[in-house]
Parts: C-alpha cells; sequence; structure tokens
C-alpha cells in the first residue's frame, strides 16, 4: 500500500506543494492504491476502469489525483504496476517478463522502457543491484 499505519506513505508519492495529506486525501489514495492492487495484473486496468468503480468522471479523477500527488492517474496505475513487479522479482523470484505480464503490462519491451524510466536502470540490472 502507499500509505502504512495512520496514513503515513511507504512510497515515495510526493503531495503536490510537499504537504502532509488530510485525512480525506489519504483515504482517497488508499481507496485508488487498492483498487489498483486488487486488478494489477489486468492489462485492462486504465484510467476508465478507475473512474467507473469510483463513480467519478475522467476529469475529476485526474484533477484529483493531480492535485494531490501531482501526477496524472495513468501515472500512478503505472507506477503501483512497476512496483508490484519489483516486489514479484525480488520477493517471489519472478522472471522478468513474468513479472512484466503478472502486473498488467502488455509487452515486456513496454515494461522495460517504463521500468527503466522510473528506476533508472533495467530490471535485469535492478535485480542484481538489490538482490541479498
Amino acid at each position: 500500500m502507499l500509505f502504512g499505519q495512520k496514513g503515513q506513505s511507504r512510497v515515495a508519492f510526493p503531495t503536490r506543494d510537499g504537504l502532509k495529506l488530510s485525512r480525506l486525501d489519504q483515504q482517497f489514495l488508499e481507496r485508488i492504491e487498492t483498487i489498483i492492487e486488487e486488478h494489477v495484473n489486468n492489462p485492462d486496468l486504465d484510467v476508465a476502469f478507475l473512474t467507473e468503480q469510483l463513480n467519478m468522471s475522467n476529469s475529476t479523477l485526474y484533477r484529483k489525483i493531480k492535485a494531490v500527488v501531482g501526477m496524472s492517474a495513468n501515472e500512478l496505475i503505472r507506477k503501483i504496476r512497476l512496483r508490484h513487479s519489483v516486489r514479484l522479482m525480488m520477493e517471489d523470484g519472478m522472471n522478468v517478463s513474468d513479472a512484466a505480464y503478472a502486473s498488467g503490462f502488455n509487452t515486456v519491451d513496454y515494461f522495460r522502457a517504463c521500468f527503466k524510466d522510473e528506476y533508472g536502470t533495467t530490471p535485469s540490472d535492478y535485480i542484481k543491484k538489490h538482490k541479498i
């Protein structure tokens, strides 16, 4: 989850101005994160899926997420998918391609490009560097 106990972020999702999140914003992000994590392996998980689950319009969801964490809904989904893939590779020993598909990416090439953008290295190099 993005938030650990009492709304403290376990992952670096900066607030828009570096301010502490309100309780309502914490609950909103926790709800989004729960929805994404429950459906993370579904390649069809996208903004339209989230808006349906949250009963919000695309523009309302975009504005709310952008205001709270400073990124788009698509960026948030991708970040959570990538974090999930890291867990699968590091904790479950899953290979790169299996982790990519299990995290909802349609192609391994796109997964690798997103991973490199997010972590600054390839998935394989990341595993080698961080594996104990």
